[in-house]
């Protein structure tokens, strides 16, 4: 493998996430687990002016896309990177504070794992929570009253994406929620 590829691997993945280009986007995902270049790709998005509007819009959309696996299996206990990468290009989040909650696995949670795509709609968390293999283990409902600092981004100020699917989902930077967690279930 050439020195260049990592770079060019980042490179192509900002340019197919702006084009939403789908073949693009999968050939980047592989070459990324492949050349273990996850961070370096998301944080590789963080230039130019800000905010840039299209560009977090992408990578929601991204999140929408490739979110439930793909993301946190490439990121693995860094999905601060991701949230890094939307607090630099979207708009600060401008809404009240909220209660949300997350369905989630008991040891991701005992792990100090924090995920980042919250809902406040219980119901919506515990069908997530109950969303599991059985070889994951059991999942729980988590809570936060969540401030506005803590909140990226309500997805629906972005793409109707979450409303039709019923989620209401909202982005929270993990490292600001630690230690705030609750386990509702």
């Amino acid at each position: 493998m050439s020195d260049g590829t990592r770079p060019k691997t980042i490179c192509e993945f900002a340019t197919y996430l702006e084009l939403r280009d789908r073949d693009g986007i999968e050939a980047s995902i592989r070459a990324m687990n492949r050349l273990d270049c996850w961070c370096e790709a998301i944080d590789g998005l963080i230039v130019g002016p800000r905010p840039n509007v299209k560009r977090g819009r992408a990578l929601l959309s991204f999140w929408n896309d490739y979110g439930l696996h793909s993301v946190p299996s490439g990121l693995r206990e860094n999905l601060f990177h991701f949230v890094d990468a939307l607090r630099y290009l979207l708009p600060p989040y401008a809404g009240a504070g909220l209660t949300l909650y997350r369905g989630e696995l008991e040891a991701r949670y005992s792990a100090g794992i924090g995920g980042i795509s919250w809902t406040p709609m219980v119901e919506k968390a515990w069908e997530f929570a109950n969303r599991r293999f059985p070889d994951e283990g059991r999942g729980a409902v988590l809570m936060i009253e969540a401030n506005p600092e803590m909140i990226v981004a309500a997805m629906r100020d972005h793409s109707n994406h979450t409303l039709t699917s019923g989620e209401d989902e909202y982005m929270v930077d993990p490292k600001a929620i630690q230690g705030r967690v609750v386990v509702v279930g």
